[in-house]
């Protein structure tokens, strides 16, 4: 089994020591003072055995009551001793033999410990703050609740807290986490200096108590929601946080570990692959490793063999029983010095750590597209190194001369904060006493209280900051154009997610480096130097305060069974999945930056069809169709202030997706004539007034006819109201005015986008100002319409009509006759009753008007007045 193990004694950088010795000596006479009263408490403790005696048997009877009271975790740690001893495991004993080797293939033991929610993580490294480690540490213990039940102390005394999972607002397995939170990083016995911190291995008795406390949480909510509450969704987390307890747990509720959710996500054999847990795997499969588990037909042996597998061959071999064909040592690095960027950068690239750039233990790319990323990668959790990836001009901006011209990285004047590892007071290190100038960190200058261990800088640039490190770059075009235009080219534009990103930017000397840690996905370009990885799977993920240098040879001398490693040269971007453990070393002096991806945003965005939903167009019961009979395929979210894809442009649906997965999705619409929308939103606006004043405010809708008043005119009087209403619609709002959307219906957050106004056509022009969907369908022929989008989404099909005998076009065709898709939700009364809308056409000022403002629509989708 995987234990914490001292760094090795032949590393060239020195640990930092952990005191001081005392240096002083005593005098005879305190000497002498000290052994007189050494004798006399051993003769008052003869004098006294028989009370000492008695004191003794009190302490052991009261032990044996307190193990006997509390035996909840001592019996689970026990039958976990006996549990891996049964499957020849190597037994908790085995952690004191410091000198007896070991091999990853002996850690599947502590394979339950799975790990706390990413954004902790995410977190912790972006703050590089420990006062929070050590919350998130002590925080496991769980104090009282102020109103506590017999039932919250019978659940507690095992160390399960029932009552934070009902006190918690998140949905799913995640509301379990309350029950039993694992702290981020757990200091080694041994120290941070000298050990390892490996997450998933730090004994089984944790492991096995967090399992219980999560099936507890299971338990009881099957007991308080139902049983229906436990879907795929829980067995997927499960695989993903490495709880094999669990995962069995769940199966018993029928769930299927080869569903796949919509828009592109994992199923529970996936997620377990991702993150290296083979038991889970063999679980979920029943041990059948040919049998296909994604879109592609790929099986379990398929996903193992791929080169980098989180699945890592000793794990293959021994818990599958599958043989691996490609082997960590036949990989080469695609010539790397053929494809490498000569970049005369001016910085030092003298360095005296010698390495071997020729093989590499993942896969070395030259380009990769989209779709490829998320088949071959980010599906199956593994890393991969793009060569020559960084433009020529952003790997110019960061030379030594152009740095010398600026202030803030100028090399002589500003002095940094450094460190023996990037962000030392994650491990409880100090940083160096003394700051130094970029050029002392180029030549490798020590810090006097940490001799023979290279410094390293690093921090977290703001917005601002971003702009002066790629100064080439404006706007969007760094996410566009430079070494990070992966990120949105697979993810989509930032949006509201990219406050949440967290960049970082390292430099440091010859020797230098991150030590091993963990986080979320990340992005990781090299500007200068090179830089020698050593990467682990997530089940074998860890945080040390060990130098660089140190950590490697140790993963290098003890692990090297599930250890990969590559060479990443200037110019190169360095992908690397969540939750994998992670070191740097560096040769010659480097400047690199990092940009980690938060975990709701890093996932594939796989959408067969969108659905435009203009407002007052009849889509609410097309939208209600596709809940029923495509729950798989159909998807909606909402983000931002005010978004949701139940109203939303193409051009929200682009920003937010990307125009990649837009691009592949069926997309479509349905319009109607501008008039006959014209009249149906006012009607419906007027009926919201008295739950959204200011919303009529706006909309100038006439007082005399907002809310229930609108009930009382006669059909002349309702007409009379809509021509004054548009009237004073185009006076305020008149076309080109910056809110003319307010002509139109409401806008769901919209109106954020540049070329949205009051026609349906600016729902449908993507940032070019180009109608961008697919099909446009009109709203007076749905039933025809209904055909030709059920061929291009086949879900729709079947089931043709409704148990009451209504059609899916007769239901839509019904919502264009009383277009009140949204009143039910708002407000209890339906829209008034009013006349046909063609009748409101006749007055020629208003027809003039409307044919101005909605000229597009008239062009655009063929209607006539």
């Amino acid at each position: 089994m995987l234990r914490s193990r001292p760094a090795s004694s032949r590393s060239s950088g020195a640990s930092l020591p952990l005191s001081k010795p005392n240096g002083s000596s005593n005098s005879d006479k305190a000497d002498r003072r000290s052994r007189l009263l050494q004798k006399r408490r051993v003769r008052l403790f003869f004098q006294n055995r028989m009370v000492v005696f008695w004191m003794f048997g009190m302490v052991l009877v009261l032990s044996f009551a307190f193990m006997f009271f509390s035996s909840g975790p001592s019996v689970a740690e026990t039958a976990t001793e006996k549990e891996l001893d049964g499957q020849g495991r190597h037994s908790h004993h085995h952690r004191h033999h410091g000198n007896k080797k070991h091999h990853g293939g002996h850690m599947h033991d502590g394979e339950e410990e799975e790990h706390g929610r990413q954004r902790h993580a995410q977190e912790e490294i972006k703050e590089h703050n420990h006062a929070d480690h050590e919350k998130h540490h002590n925080d496991h213990h769980f104090n009282g609740h102020k109103h506590r039940t017999e039932s919250d102390e019978e659940e507690d005394h095992h160390g399960c807290n029932m009552g934070r999972v009902r006190e918690s607002e998140e949905e799913g397995l995640a509301q379990c986490e309350a029950a039993y939170a694992a702290p981020i990083t757990v200091e080694p016995e041994e120290g941070w200096l000298k050990e390892i911190d490996f997450f998933h291995f730090r004994g089984s008795h944790t492991a096995e108590m967090r399992a219980t406390c999560y099936i507890k949480c299971i338990e009881m909510v099957v007991r308080r929601d139902g049983k229906h509450t436990i879907d795929e969704t829980w067995l997927i987390e499960a695989a993903a946080l490495g709880m094999p307890k669990v995962v069995e747990e769940l199966l018993d509720y029928d769930l299927d570990p080869f569903y796949h959710p919509p828009a592109g996500g994992l199923n529970a054999i996936q997620a377990a692959i991702r993150g290296g847990y083979a038991k889970i795997v063999k679980i979920l499969t029943k041990s059948d490793y040919d049998v296909p588990i994604d879109k592609y037909g790929r099986s379990v042996r398929d996903y193992v063999n791929l080169k980098g597998s989180p699945i890592r061959p000793v794990d293959a071999r021994d818990v599958l029983d599958v043989s691996v064909t490609n082997p960590r040592d036949l990989g080469d690095a695609l010539g790397a010095r053929e494809h490498y960027n000569d970049f005369h950068s001016g910085w030092s690239q003298h360095s005296d750590f010698p390495f071997d750039d020729t093989k590499c233990d993942i896969d070395v790319l030259e380009s990769i597209s989209r779709d490829d990323f998320f088949r071959d990668y980010y599906s199956t959790g593994r890393p991969f190194v793009i060569r020559n990836f960084i433009p020529q001009q952003e790997l110019d901006a960061f030379s030594k001369d152009r740095w010398d011209s600026t202030e803030e990285y100028n090399t002589h004047r500003r002095a940094w904060k450094v460190g023996p590892t990037a962000y030392p007071a994650i491990t409880d290190q100090e940083y160096c006493s003394k700051e130094m100038t970029i050029e002392e960190v180029e030549q490798a200058k020590e810090c006097d209280e940490m001799p023979g261990i290279p410094m390293e800088v690093a921090w977290h640039p703001t917005e601002d900051e971003l702009g002066g490190l790629w100064p080439m770059y404006e706007g969007e075009e760094l996410f566009e154009k430079s070494g990070w235009r992966n990120m949105e080219g697979w993810f989509g534009p930032r949006g509201e997610y990219g406050e949440n990103l967290a960049w970082q930017v390292f430099f440091g000397g010859d020797g230098s480096g991150a030590t091993l840690h963990w986080h979320g996905a990340a992005f990781n370009n090299l500007y200068v130097g090179t830089k020698q990885w050593r990467v682990t799977p997530p089940i074998y993920r860890g945080f040390t305060g060990m130098p660089a240098q140190e950590a490697q040879d140790y993963l290098d001398d003890e692990e090297h069974d599930i250890v990969l490693g590559c060479v990443q040269h200037a110019g190169d971007m360095m992908y690397i999945p969540e939750n994998w453990g992670h070191s740097t070393l560096t040769h010659a002096f480097t400047i690199g930056a990092a940009v980690i991806l938060p975990p709701d945003y890093h996932k594939p965005k796989d959408i067969p069809f969108m659905f435009v939903h203009i407002n007052k167009t009849g889509g609410t019961s097309l939208i209600q169709m596709l809940r029923d009979r495509c729950p798989n395929e159909f998807f909606e979210e909402s983000w931002g202030d005010d978004h949701r894809t139940f109203h939303t442009t193409a051009e929200s649906f682009i920003n937010r997706y990307g125009k990649t997965v837009w691009d592949n999705a069926y997309t479509f619409t349905v319009v109607r004539h501008p008039l006959a929308r014209q009249v149906s939103n006012f009607f419906f606006l007027a009926s919201i007034c008295d739950s959204m004043p200011e919303l009529c405010n706006d909309r100038l809708i006439p007082k005399y006819a907002r809310g229930d008043d609108m009930y009382e005119l006669s059909d002349k009087e309702k007409i009379e109201a809509f021509h004054e209403w548009v009237w004073d619609l185009y006076n305020e709002y008149p076309p080109g005015s910056k809110e003319q959307y307010f002509f139109g219906s409401r806008t769901q957050g919209n109106e954020e986008n540049k070329h949205f106004n009051a026609t349906q056509t600016s729902w449908l022009v993507d940032h070019n100002d180009e109608i961008a969907v697919k099909e446009i369908f009109q709203l007076e022929h749905i039933d025809d319409a209904m055909k030709e989008i059920a061929e291009s989404i086949p879900c729709l099909k079947g089931e043709a009509d409704k148990a009451d005998g209504t059609s899916a076009a007769r239901r839509v065709a019904d919502e264009k006759k009383n277009s009140e898709e949204d009143v039910h939700l708002i407000h209890k009364n339906t829209t008034p009753k009013y006349p046909d809308w063609k009748k409101f056409g006749e007055n020629k000022k208003t027809k003039k008007i409307m044919e101005e403002v909605y000229a597009a629509d008239f062009r655009n989708f063929g209607y006539k007045w």
